[in-house]
């Protein structure tokens, strides 16, 4: 047998290769797979014991990029089972960046500190500097999500531009696996002003009088029905779309299994075609 792998030295040499390979790419696919579960996995838990309300052209779940009026906040907040309607401002850092497959884009948030009453219990932490208090506002800072640190390798007390306008970067977040590591996060003040500054505005919202939102993100009471909590709201505000925990799930999960179930199976298959050259 030896002899015969010894005369056929390329064909071996193949076999060896697509071997090689097959294993290779099994690891980097499962690694991959291990990976988005984790994502969704917490992703999961942050949606958990909350309803994501915006408009009703935004293209997915989770995205805000269509701003409404702030008041809306204060309007759901008075449906029952509500406990608190926070506003949450959301754009893209990179306006012609919307993301490419399953690589989130790098957004701006802006929100006020303590703007969940207690109610949040996905906690983000600090890995350098500090988080946003209520007494920046009216400054131009930020705190930046672990991966957008990286990719523009900014630190406390850095200039970080954003559309333009310069902001201290007052921390660094640790990584999360959710969409707060690609997120810079500036206070609300700030974030009305970027939203002033946008041409994309609605014709029917005049941002010279009032404050905008582009999310609403709503805690219910405990022991409230979510999916009665969801209707009601879309109920209320047919040009909103209301979206829970379950949703996220539905969405990005079946979604997932089903990448996972494909990225492995050709990582198997390319095992198997390296065996027969």
């Amino acid at each position: 047998m030896l002899r015969s792998l010894a005369r056929r030295k390329l064909r071996t040499s193949l076999t060896i290769l697509g071997i090689a390979v097959g294993i290779w790419t099994l690891i980097v696919m499962s690694a991959m797979a291990n990976k988005l579960t984790a994502i969704v996995d917490v992703g999961s838990t942050y949606f958990d014991n909350k309803i994501m309300v915006s408009d009703v052209t935004n293209p997915a779940f989770g995205y805000g990029l269509t701003p409404m009026t702030a008041s809306v906040a204060d309007q759901i907040a008075q449906i029952d089972g509500v406990a608190v309607a926070a506003p949450r401002v959301q754009f893209l850092l990179d306006p012609d960046d919307s993301g490419s497959g399953f690589v989130s884009p790098d957004f701006v948030v802006a929100y006020r500190a303590c703007f969940d009453q207690g109610y949040e219990t996905f906690r983000t932490e600090i890995s350098q500097g500090r988080q946003t208090t209520l007494e920046d506002e009216g400054r131009q800072v930020v705190a930046l999500g672990a991966d957008i640190a990286r990719k523009f390798d900014s630190n406390p007390r850095d200039t970080f531009d954003i559309r333009g306008v310069p902001f201290e970067v007052i921390g660094v977040l640790e990584p999360t696996l959710t969409f707060f590591d690609t997120t810079a996060v500036i206070p609300w003040t700030a974030g009305q002003e970027m939203l002033a500054r946008d041409r994309a505005i609605p014709s029917d919202v005049d941002p010279t009088d009032q404050e905008l939102t582009s999310m609403v993100i709503v805690y219910p009471e405990a022991g409230a029905d979510t999916d009665s909590l969801i209707q009601a709201i879309e109920t209320s505000f047919p040009g909103l779309r209301a979206a829970s925990g379950e949703d996220f799930d539905e969405q990005f999960g079946s979604t997932i299994a089903i990448f996972n179930a494909i990225i492995l199976s050709v990582a198997l298959i390319s095992v198997v075609v390296g065996v027969f050259p």
